[in-house]
Protein backbone atom coordinates (compact mmCIF):
# COMPACT_ATOMS: atom_id res chain seq x y z
CA UNK A 1 0.00 0.00 0.00
CA UNK A 2 2.78 2.26 0.82
CA UNK A 3 4.69 1.84 -2.21
CA UNK A 4 1.76 2.25 -4.33
CA UNK A 5 1.16 5.64 -2.68
CA UNK A 6 4.62 6.67 -3.50
CA UNK A 7 4.16 5.40 -7.12
CA UNK A 8 1.06 7.81 -7.28
CA UNK A 9 2.48 10.79 -5.77
CA UNK A 10 5.87 10.44 -8.12
CA UNK A 11 3.79 9.95 -11.20
CA UNK A 12 1.97 13.41 -10.28
CA UNK A 13 4.99 15.32 -9.72
CA UNK A 14 6.18 14.14 -12.98
CA UNK A 15 3.26 15.45 -14.69
CA UNK A 16 3.35 18.84 -13.28
CA UNK A 17 6.80 19.14 -14.23
CA UNK A 18 7.43 21.20 -17.34
CA UNK A 19 7.61 19.44 -20.87
CA UNK A 20 11.39 18.50 -21.35
CA UNK A 21 12.35 18.33 -17.96
CA UNK A 22 12.52 15.01 -18.13
CA UNK A 23 14.51 14.81 -21.13
CA UNK A 24 18.04 16.22 -19.47
CA UNK A 25 20.41 14.43 -17.57
CA UNK A 26 19.68 11.87 -14.87
CA UNK A 27 20.61 12.37 -11.29
CA UNK A 28 23.87 10.90 -11.03
CA UNK A 29 24.93 10.82 -14.18
CA UNK A 30 27.60 13.76 -15.54
CA UNK A 31 27.15 14.80 -18.66
CA UNK A 32 29.57 17.29 -20.48
CA UNK A 33 27.92 20.80 -22.26
CA UNK A 34 27.59 20.76 -26.05
CA UNK A 35 30.12 22.86 -27.88
CA UNK A 36 29.63 24.82 -30.26
CA UNK A 37 31.85 25.21 -33.15
CA UNK A 38 31.22 28.03 -35.84
CA UNK A 39 31.27 27.11 -39.50
CA UNK A 40 30.70 29.04 -42.66
CA UNK A 41 27.22 28.20 -42.29
CA UNK A 42 27.12 29.35 -39.09
CA UNK A 43 28.83 32.70 -39.73
CA UNK A 44 26.04 35.03 -40.73
CA UNK A 45 24.53 33.98 -36.86
CA UNK A 46 27.22 36.02 -35.35
CA UNK A 47 26.14 39.25 -35.11
CA UNK A 48 28.07 41.62 -36.07
CA UNK A 49 30.68 44.10 -33.74
CA UNK A 50 31.45 47.91 -34.39
CA UNK A 51 30.76 50.69 -36.62
CA UNK A 52 30.87 51.09 -40.70
CA UNK A 53 32.52 53.88 -42.39
CA UNK A 54 29.06 54.94 -43.29
CA UNK A 55 27.88 55.29 -40.00
CA UNK A 56 31.28 56.89 -38.78
CA UNK A 57 30.53 59.71 -41.68
CA UNK A 58 27.11 60.10 -40.62
CA UNK A 59 27.89 60.87 -37.08
CA UNK A 60 31.05 63.54 -38.05
CA UNK A 61 28.76 65.16 -40.38
CA UNK A 62 26.04 65.41 -37.91
CA UNK A 63 28.48 66.63 -35.06
CA UNK A 64 30.07 69.44 -37.65
CA UNK A 65 26.40 70.93 -38.43
CA UNK A 66 25.71 71.14 -34.70
CA UNK A 67 29.10 72.95 -34.14
CA UNK A 68 28.76 75.24 -37.13
CA UNK A 69 25.09 76.03 -35.06
CA UNK A 70 26.01 76.80 -31.84
CA UNK A 71 29.46 78.67 -32.25
CA UNK A 72 28.30 81.89 -33.18
CA UNK A 73 26.05 81.47 -30.15
CA UNK A 74 28.67 80.56 -27.89
CA UNK A 75 30.95 83.21 -29.02
CA UNK A 76 28.59 86.13 -28.86
CA UNK A 77 28.13 84.71 -25.07
CA UNK A 78 31.42 84.77 -24.18
CA UNK A 79 31.76 88.23 -25.66
CA UNK A 80 29.28 89.77 -23.92
CA UNK A 81 30.15 88.57 -20.79
CA UNK A 82 33.64 89.70 -21.08
CA UNK A 83 32.22 93.39 -21.53
CA UNK A 84 30.06 92.90 -18.71
CA UNK A 85 32.85 92.00 -16.67
CA UNK A 86 34.94 94.72 -17.66
CA UNK A 87 32.13 97.39 -17.13
CA UNK A 88 32.21 95.97 -13.43
CA UNK A 89 35.95 96.36 -13.43
CA UNK A 90 36.11 100.04 -14.54
CA UNK A 91 33.12 100.51 -12.08
CA UNK A 92 34.92 98.66 -9.48
CA UNK A 93 38.07 101.46 -9.91
CA UNK A 94 36.23 104.44 -9.86
CA UNK A 95 34.82 103.20 -6.53
CA UNK A 96 38.57 102.68 -5.38
CA UNK A 97 40.01 105.69 -6.71
CA UNK A 98 37.13 107.82 -4.73
CA UNK A 99 37.60 105.65 -1.38
CA UNK A 100 40.81 106.24 -1.14
CA UNK A 101 40.94 109.36 -2.17
CA UNK A 102 38.51 110.38 1.01
CA UNK A 103 40.29 108.01 3.18
CA UNK A 104 43.97 108.70 3.04
CA UNK A 105 43.09 112.33 2.05
CA UNK A 106 45.28 112.93 -0.83
CA UNK A 107 44.36 113.45 -4.65
CA UNK A 108 43.93 109.92 -6.92
CA UNK A 109 44.43 109.95 -10.92
CA UNK A 110 42.71 107.59 -13.22
CA UNK A 111 44.43 107.78 -16.75
CA UNK A 112 42.72 105.69 -19.65
CA UNK A 113 44.82 104.39 -22.26
CA UNK A 114 42.68 105.01 -25.52
CA UNK A 115 45.07 102.57 -27.60
CA UNK A 116 46.24 100.07 -25.11
CA UNK A 117 43.11 99.51 -23.29
CA UNK A 118 44.37 100.10 -20.15
CA UNK A 119 43.54 102.45 -17.09
CA UNK A 120 45.60 103.34 -14.32
CA UNK A 121 45.25 104.29 -11.14
CA UNK A 122 47.80 106.41 -9.10
CA UNK A 123 48.29 108.27 -6.04
CA UNK A 124 49.39 111.75 -5.72
CA UNK A 125 52.76 110.77 -4.57
CA UNK A 126 52.68 107.68 -6.59
CA UNK A 127 53.34 105.50 -3.80
CA UNK A 128 49.96 103.86 -5.05
CA UNK A 129 49.80 103.07 -8.39
CA UNK A 130 47.45 99.96 -10.07
CA UNK A 131 46.42 99.06 -13.62
CA UNK A 132 43.95 96.97 -15.25
CA UNK A 133 43.76 95.85 -18.86
CA UNK A 134 40.70 95.42 -21.03
CA UNK A 135 39.95 91.52 -21.50
CA UNK A 136 40.33 90.72 -25.27
CA UNK A 137 37.95 91.80 -28.07
CA UNK A 138 36.71 94.72 -25.72
CA UNK A 139 38.00 98.59 -26.33
CA UNK A 140 37.08 102.05 -25.52
CA UNK A 141 34.43 103.85 -27.66
CA UNK A 142 34.61 107.08 -25.84
CA UNK A 143 35.91 108.51 -22.81
CA UNK A 144 34.66 111.43 -21.05
CA UNK A 145 33.30 114.50 -19.02
CA UNK A 146 29.22 113.69 -18.44
CA UNK A 147 27.73 115.76 -20.83
CA UNK A 148 30.54 115.63 -23.65
CA UNK A 149 30.52 113.57 -26.81
CA UNK A 150 33.97 112.90 -26.67
CA UNK A 151 37.07 113.46 -25.24
CA UNK A 152 40.46 115.26 -25.55
CA UNK A 153 41.96 114.69 -28.71
CA UNK A 154 45.06 112.97 -27.27
CA UNK A 155 44.60 109.09 -26.56
CA UNK A 156 45.27 109.68 -23.09
CA UNK A 157 42.40 110.62 -20.59
CA UNK A 158 43.15 111.84 -16.95
CA UNK A 159 40.49 112.26 -14.06
CA UNK A 160 41.09 113.27 -10.64
CA UNK A 161 39.09 112.34 -7.33
CA UNK A 162 40.21 115.48 -4.50
CA UNK A 163 40.28 114.50 -1.00
CA UNK A 164 36.98 115.17 0.07
CA UNK A 165 35.86 112.20 -1.80
CA UNK A 166 34.46 114.58 -5.09
CA UNK A 167 35.75 114.14 -8.30
CA UNK A 168 35.29 114.75 -12.00
CA UNK A 169 31.77 113.60 -13.53
CA UNK A 170 33.35 111.05 -16.65
CA UNK A 171 30.91 108.63 -18.99
CA UNK A 172 33.20 105.56 -19.77
CA UNK A 173 31.93 103.36 -23.15
CA UNK A 174 33.27 100.54 -23.88
CA UNK A 175 32.18 98.09 -26.16
CA UNK A 176 33.20 94.09 -28.13
CA UNK A 177 33.34 92.83 -31.64
CA UNK A 178 30.05 92.08 -31.64
CA UNK A 179 28.61 95.47 -31.88
CA UNK A 180 27.41 95.78 -27.51
CA UNK A 181 28.19 98.11 -25.65
CA UNK A 182 28.36 99.15 -22.32
CA UNK A 183 27.84 103.03 -20.73
CA UNK A 184 29.39 103.77 -17.30
CA UNK A 185 28.52 106.76 -15.35
CA UNK A 186 30.48 108.64 -12.27
CA UNK A 187 28.14 111.80 -11.10
CA UNK A 188 28.49 113.65 -8.01
CA UNK A 189 24.86 112.88 -7.56
CA UNK A 190 24.95 109.16 -7.38
CA UNK A 191 27.45 107.48 -5.07
CA UNK A 192 28.60 104.45 -7.10
CA UNK A 193 28.58 104.79 -11.13
CA UNK A 194 25.99 103.45 -12.67
CA UNK A 195 25.95 100.68 -15.49
CA UNK A 196 23.92 100.42 -18.66
CA UNK A 197 23.90 98.54 -21.50
CA UNK A 198 23.62 100.33 -24.89
CA UNK A 199 21.23 99.11 -27.74
CA UNK A 200 22.60 97.61 -30.57
CA UNK A 201 22.07 97.87 -34.11
CA UNK A 202 24.07 94.46 -34.71
CA UNK A 203 21.34 91.36 -34.11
Amino acid sequence: MRGEFQGNRERKRQERLPVGFLSGPSRGQNQEPKSWHLTPDTWSLVPALGFTLLELLIVMVLLGVLSAVAYPSIGRGMATLRLRTASREIAAAIRLARSKALREQQTYYLQFDMQRGEIKLSSEDLNYQRSLSLPEGVVFRSVALLGEENGPDSMERVYYYAPNGLGENIQVMIANDHGRQMRITQSSMISSPKIEEEPSNKP
